[in-house]
């Protein structure tokens, strides 16, 4: 799938998250809250998770893999319509 803000695709890379290459588990809900912890360069930041418990931070598709020690990042791609709720902290 790709999670999308407005115009901005996201994206994750091992300097974020180590659980790139994983797959997120969610049945129709993904719950995006904009973070500003993260100690990366970046236009934004999300905590990403599902409505079965996981959860993963993601930065916009620009910024990603941009870091010295990011070996893999990913951005996932639609296979199916699903409903999305967007929690702006």
């Amino acid at each position: 799938m790709a999670i999308k803000r407005g115009a901005l695709v996201l994206a994750r890379d091992t300097d974020i998250a180590p659980d790139v290459g994983e797959v997120l588990d969610f049945d129709k809900t993904i719950t995006l809250r904009q973070i500003h912890s993260l100690d990366i360069e970046s236009q934004c930041q999300y905590l990403v998770s599902t409505d079965k418990g996981c959860a993963t931070l993601m930065i916009d598709y620009a910024s990603a893999g941009k870091g010295i020690d990011t070996p893999e990042m990913e951005c996932w791609f639609p296979t199916e319509e699903f409903e999305s709720k967007i929690e702006v902290i």
